[in-house]
This record gives structure tokens, C-alpha cells and sequence, in this order.
């Protein structure tokens, strides 16, 4: 038995939660009837996780006395139960609905979410599907027709594109990693935080007229550390782009010691059209080493003495294509913390280290040289 604490709560509850599965139920329907990427089946659960369940449950906790000892109310079990059948529905009908639709190959078509890897979809006529999050690995996809088509977030490694037409269509964050693009017609296409390395058949001039390729990459970041790391020495790597100074925007790798990666190499801190695409993109290589700096010592009256250091990030950046240096920073870390005012004797006290400099810092620090407000430059294939 629920007891509330006022006849007018206990109408309040009822008519909130009826309102809310409503709601639920009008949603899974809708879904189900006009299918859409932006309303897949995980993002419904969601929303009746965070807008039914657990507004109900706070209400049985806000309105409804114990019953069973001091704490337990009976009425939690209806968010529950309903969150439940509701997610149920969810779920049996996102599976019948996607039974039914990744059979349908069709221009505008809803594929979302589709697998079909391995399967031969030559010469397929799907220009304006919406094949968000599709797998297509090793897919044979040859003379296929997708322009217009929603690919963001889709896996195409290692599939046939070639002669396909992909003009228009969104690859944001798509996966084409060898992929064959031989004839591959990319007029508008958005390749932005793509991965396209070690993709066969790629051009210039089929990258000559992409819409968007912000943070695309040609080749692996492992890859491209080998190949520019000896331009840390001085050594120019001829396949590098120019470097031209103020004139557009440049993109820039940073490498650590011993052709390491530095943290901010995945542009996760920084625009991602400062990241490099391939090495036949880049400009500039920013050659970062860590030291640390003695600020004075802590001494003590027992003999105890240990030193205060602060963090310095060394910063030589050079033109990839000749080697030559262009500019020497040195960053500075905060302060390490002050001495402390008593030890206990005979302990063993390590160095007190400040902080390293903080990413931003780095960034600012380099942000002339990459001239963020200059015309992007032509892309260049590996």
C-alpha cells in the first residue's frame, strides 16, 4: 500500500507520472515510425533514464511516507516498472525496425547502424541514405553512387570505393583506413577527423575540392614522428610542405625526445586544424624536451636538505622541409610549493618539483607560427 502525505500529492503523483509515460510511449512510437540517426534506440533508453525514472523516483521519495520500516516506500517500484516496460518497448521494436530497413537498399534510405561488411553492394544507387555508424568493412562498394549520403561516424576500412561516388556526403569521423579511392569523385565531401592512412588510389587532385578535412589523417601519427623526427637534428624531409609565414594557415606536429609523441599531439586541447594530416601537409615540427630547473634549497638545522624545482619545456621548432630552425621558446611551470616549516628528523625527503607547463601555455606559445587566421592550403595526398 503507498501511503502519500496529502490526497492532493497523491493526484499530483498520478497525473506526473501518467504525463511522463505518455511521453515515453509517444517517443518510442515516433522513433519507430520516422527512424533517424539523431533518435537511435540508446538515446531514447537515455532519455527516459534522466526524464521519467528518476523524476518519478525523486517524487515517491518527495511525496509518499515509508512503509516498511523507515526508509522503504512501496511506490518505487512504479518508475521502476515503467522505466522497464518502457525500455522493453524501446528495444523490441528498434529491433523489428531494423530487421526491416537494413534490407532496403535505396537512395535516401534509412541504414543507420546497418552492418554490412564483407557484402558486394557494387554499382548501388544509395545517394542521401543515412548510414550513420554503418559498417562496411571490407565492403565492395565500386561504382557506387552516395553522394549526398550520411556516413559520419561509419566504418569503411579496408572496403572498395573505387570509381564511387561520394560527392556531398558527411564522412565526418568516418574510418576509411585502406580503403581503395582509385577514382574516387570527393567534390564537397566533409572528411573532418577522418582517418584515411594507408588508403590506396588517393590523389590531390581528388582532395582538391573536399568541403571540410579539419583534423583528416593521411597517415599515422606513428608514421609521420618516424619520418620528420630527424628534422628535430636539422635534417629537412624533402616531402614536406613549405613553410610560408604568414601568408597561410600551417600545420605543425610536436615531437618529444627520441621521436616520442607529445600529449597534445591528438588535438584533443587544441583546433584540429592544427594537426597535421601527412608529412607531405606539415610545415613544422615543434621539438618539446622537459628539464627541470633548481629554484634554491630547503636546509634544515638537523642537516636535512632537499631542492626546489620548477618544470621547464624547452620548445625548438624547425621548417619540416629544410630543417632550418625557426624559433627557440623556453615555457616555465608554476612555482613548486615552499618549504615546509618542520620535518620530522631522519625522514628521507624526496625534491619538491613544480608542475609542468600547462597545454594551454604550449599553445598559446605557438599559435603565431601556425597563423590560425591564414587561407587554408592545398591538401596534398602521401
Amino acid at each position: 500500500m503507498i501511503e502519500f502525505k496529502s490526497s492532493r500529492l497523491k493526484k499530483f503523483f498520478y497525473i506526473t507520472f501518467a504525463l511522463l509515460a505518455i511521453v515515453g510511449i509517444f517517443l518510442v512510437v515516433t522513433a519507430y515510425l520516422n527512424p533517424s540517426s539523431a533518435m537511435g534506440l540508446m538515446q531514447i533508453i537515455m532519455f527516459q533514464f534522466v526524464c521519467i525514472f528518476l523524476p518519478l523516483l525523486a517524487l515517491v521519495f518527495a511525496l509518499t511516507k515509508p512503509t516498511f520500516g523507515k526508509k522503504v516506500r512501496a511506490g518505487i517500484w512504479i518508475p521502476v516498472l515503467t522505466f522497464a516496460i518502457l525500455a522493453g518497448l524501446a528495444v523490441g521494436l528498434m529491433a523489428l525496425q531494423s530487421n526491416g530497413r537494413c534490407t532496403r537498399l535505396e537512395p535516401g534510405g534509412a541504414l543507420w547502424d546497418c552492418d554490412f561488411s564483407g557484402m558486394d553492394l557494387s554499382g548501388s544507387d544509395l545517394k542521401g541514405a543515412d548510414m550513420a555508424r554503418i559498417s562496411l568493412v571490407g565492403a565492395n562498394l565500386s561504382g557506387s553512387d552516395l553522394s549526398g549520403a550520411i556516413l559520419e561516424n561509419s566504418n569503411l576500412s579496408g572496403s572498395d570505393l573505387s570509381s564511387a561516388n561520394l560527392n556531398g556526403a558527411n564522412l565526418f569521423q568516418a574510418n576509411l583506413d585502406g580503403a581503395n579511392l582509385s577514382g574516387t569523385s570527393l567534390d564537397g565531401t566533409t572528411l573532418q577527423l577522418a582517418s584515411l592512412v594507408n588508403a590506396q588510389g588517393l590523389s590531390t587532385e581528388a582532395l582538391a575540392n573536399l568541403e571540410s578535412w579539419n583534423g583528416l589523417r593521411l597517415e599515422s601519427e606513428d608514421e609521420m614522428r618516424a619520418k620528420l623526427w630527424p628534422v628535430c637534428s636539422g635534417q629537412g624531409v624533402e616531402q614536406a610542405a613549405d613553410y610560408l609565414p604568414g601568408q597561410q594557415l600551417n600545420s605543425i606536429i610536436l615531437i618529444m625526445g627520441e621521436g616520442k609523441s607529445h600529449e597534445l599531439s591528438s588535438g584533443a586541447l587544441w583546433g584540429s586544424y592544427w594537426i597535421s594530416e601527412s608529412v607531405s601537409n606539415t610545415e613544422l615540427v615543434a621539438c618539446l624536451s622537459l628539464e627541470k630547473v633548481g629554484i634554491d634549497q630547503c636546509t634544515y638545522d638537523d642537516g636535512v636538505t632537499f631542492a626546489r624545482l620548477m618544470q621547464r619545456e624547452n620548445i625548438s621548432i624547425f621548417e619540416a622541409k629544410t630543417g632550418k630552425l625557426v624559433k627557440q621558446i623556453s615555457i616555465e611551470g608554476p612555482r613548486p610549493s615552499i618549504c615546509p616549516a618542520e620535518i620530522v628528523a631522519g625522514g628521507d625527503y624526496p625534491d619538491i618539483v613544480g608542475d609542468s607547463p600547462s597545454g594551454r601555455s604550449i599553445i598559446d606559445a605557438l599559435a603565431p607560427f601556425v597563423n590560425e587566421d591564414g587561407v587554408s592550403p592545398p591538401l596534398n595526398a602521401p
